[in-house]
């Protein structure tokens, strides 16, 4: 990481012990978890992080807070955070996507795409979701490659795109995670 401190914003489950356990493990005096669902001021934290030049982690596919936004995923509309983005807009930092790859047992393999620059015109919303978009093409194909790796807990696309999808008879294994 070349030597700068990295700071990972996430939601922290409260009330359970693992999470706690997973929380300390991963803090120490060169990574700090920056708690999104705690403090107001995570998202100035993590702009003030940028402008020291350190890290800043943020987990790219479960909107938990703020703004989101729906674009095409795997054939449908899925809605994933802006937050990355906005940081991006605000501090010219380019957004990095990247996941993790398990090859075995205790290896991994850090698989990381094109910086995604945004752009600037007179439609920032529209700008934030073209950097959206870029980064979710980059997960697809990750987890098109690494399909049995995705994990997800909760209902990823939306209801109605389920229906629909059922409705016209279409099935696949990403929909039925």
């Amino acid at each position: 990481m070349h030597d700068r401190p990295a700071n990972i914003a996430r939601a922290v489950e409260h009330g359970n012990p693992a999470e706690m356990i997973l929380r300390d493990m991963k803090t120490n005096d060169r990574r700090r978890i920056v708690s999104m669902d705690e403090d107001a001021l995570a998202p100035l934290e993590l702009l003030r992080a940028l402008r020291r030049n350190e890290i800043v982690a943020i987990q790219g596919d479960r909107p938990y807070r703020g703004r989101s936004a729906a674009v095409p995923f795997f054939g449908r509309d899925a809605n994933f955070p802006l937050g990355p983005f906005f940081l991006s807009y605000v501090s010219g930092a380019p957004v990095l996507p990247g996941v993790v790859v398990r090859e075995g047992w205790l290896r991994y393999r850090v698989v990381m795409g094109e910086p995604i620059e945004l752009s600037r015109t007179d439609d920032r919303d529209r700008d934030l979701e073209a950097g959206l978009l870029q980064a979710a093409r980059f997960l697809e194909g990750v987890i098109a490659t690494h399909h049995c790796q995705w994990l997800n807990f909760y209902r990823f696309w939306s209801p109605e795109a389920t229906k629909d999808d059922e409705a016209k008879g279409l099935t696949t294994a990403a929909s039925q995670v």
